[in-house]
């Protein structure tokens, strides 16, 4: 059984996020973990979590950290974390084991909520044996780096229902909704995210002079954060050209294509295909496809973008470690000379627009990032009296919920 999390008081934390599936080819198929792993539910099926049960660890001090199981034998350490590049869900760990000394080992890929957490013995602990991580197919990081370019690669395959996009909400035989298509133009007002059937989408609201503030819904968080022909940011102007659609019986409007400070995307094709399918861009003649993970090593220590400015790197990420969420990212905003006596600063990872490039571009300037909260050396604090609730309050975006356990 797994040991009890020690955290301000002794309570039990647990894992229980829901595995994305799989190719077989890829990664293994882990043991049941739902009957250690599982925390009280509410009636309506949400887990009970208030932010006095929030972990939150260095994502730095994570990595080597060793893996045990239930009788207390080592199977690895965890090498990097597999994170969806919008929400900041840690989908995958990814674990070295069979290493002597550091060197050797094999690497696999193991879906998040299979993991206890033992923060007293400063390891976790997964319900398996060394001889069933010696089936488990390997981790190749060249394999990694291919990205999502063709129907085989490592990142496809693992994330094959990122690209499905069969409730694509354009109605591609409705002569009525081609007809309502129009445009939109303004300057981005907001952006906010919200869960739609377990995936996060990216909304903005658009200002315009003398019109009502528009709503306009873009398409997944991990489209526009993984892909370099757009940079979007509050108070960008920007172009839409939008239809109209329902959704649980609500109006909405959806984007087909935009211009964000004169950068184009497109959304959906001439067709109706969303163009995070991957036919769609093959068929169009566009060789790149979107990636929805980044590792958390392609994101630590690359340099900031604060809407055009460089700002800094990226010092650390913050995982709350019980729902397995990147909550904020550690900047170190270079404002000290050669960088002595500088402090870094937490800034919510929804403030990340994208992670491509060689660069992390935040909608935030300059000002905000060198006057964010500094790191705490304790990062138990941010959980004490909605603290982090308070941080994300700084830079006008909701705070990120950790009830959702998907």
């Amino acid at each position: 059984m797994h040991k009890p999390i020690n955290t301000l008081s002794s309570a039990l934390m647990s894992l229980t996020l829901a595995a994305i599936p799989v190719g077989a080819a890829y990664t293994m198929d882990p043991p049941d973990s739902s009957r250690d792993n599982r925390k009280a539910m509410r009636e309506d099926g949400q887990p009970s979590i208030d932010s006095k049960n929030l972990v939150f660890v260095s994502g730095a001090k994570v990595r080597g950290m060793t893996v045990k199981n239930g009788e207390d034998k080592t199977l690895g350490t965890i090498d990097d974390l597999i994170i969806d590049r919008g929400s900041g869900r840690i989908r995958h760990i990814v674990m070295k084991s069979g290493a002597t000394m550091g060197l050797g080992g094999k690497l696999v890929t193991v879906p998040y909520q299979q993991f206890g957490w033992d923060s007293a013995d400063k390891h976790v602990t997964l319900n398996a044996t060394p001889e069933d991580i010696k089936a488990w197919p390997e981790f190749n990081k060249d394999r990694w780096v291919e990205g999502a370019r063709t129907d085989e690669s490592f990142i496809r395959t693992l994330g094959r229902d990122y690209y499905d996009t069969a409730s694509s909400p354009w109605p591609v035989d409705s002569q009525t909704e081609r007809e309502s298509a129009r445009r939109v133009k303004g300057t981005v007002k907001s952006i906010s995210r919200q869960d739609v059937g377990g995936r996060e989408e990216l909304t903005v609201v658009i200002s315009t002079p003398g019109s009502p503030d528009q709503e306009v819904v873009l398409g997944p968080s991990w489209y526009l954060g993984g892909n370099n022909s757009i940079s979007f940011y509050r108070d960008a102007p920007i172009d839409i050209d939008v239809f109209h659609t329902t959704r649980d019986g609500r109006a909405v409007t959806v984007a087909r294509s935009a211009s964000i400070n004169s950068q184009n995307l497109a959304f959906y094709d001439e067709h109706g295909r969303a163009r995070w399918a991957p036919n769609s861009a093959a068929t169009s003649g566009d060789p790149f496809v979107a990636a929805p993970f980044v590792l958390f090593t392609d994101v630590k220590g690359k340099p900031v973008d604060c809407r055009g400015e460089t700002c800094g790197k990226v010092k650390d990420l913050v995982m709350e470690c019980t729902t397995g969420r990147i909550a904020f990212l550690s900047i170190d905003p270079d404002k000290a000379f050669l960088g002595i006596g500088d402090q870094n600063r937490l800034v919510p990872w929804s403030v990340m627009t994208r992670s491509l490039d060689g660069k992390v571009h935040l909608d935030a300037n300059k000002s905000m990032i060198t006057s964010a909260p500094t790191t705490p050396s304790d990062l138990k604090t941010l959980s004490g009296n909605d603290e982090y609730k308070r941080i994300y309050g700084l830079f006008d975006t909701q705070p990120m919920s950790f009830g959702n356990r998907r």
